[in-house]
């Protein structure tokens, strides 16, 4: 299993692969960390992060928070 740890910094959140701390990800919150780690990285956790445009589109008025 792989463990991250969210670290609460200044200013911002970093979210740290604990074996290998070269994987890191900084974000607003400790969601935007861990999802940006996990988007930036996907080749060590396996996933792929693909954009589906039609989709994009259709939510592009929605708000984001």
């Amino acid at each position: 299993m792989t463990v991250i740890t969210v670290v609460r910094r200044s200013h911002d959140f970093m979210a740290v692969v604990d074996d290998d701390r070269a994987l890191w990800a900084v974000g607003k919150t400790p969601d935007q960390a861990i999802g940006d780690l996990v988007r930036t990285h996907g080749q060590h956790f396996g996933v792929e992060v693909r954009m589906d445009e039609e989709s994009v589109e259709r939510w592009r008025h929605v708000p984001i928070e």
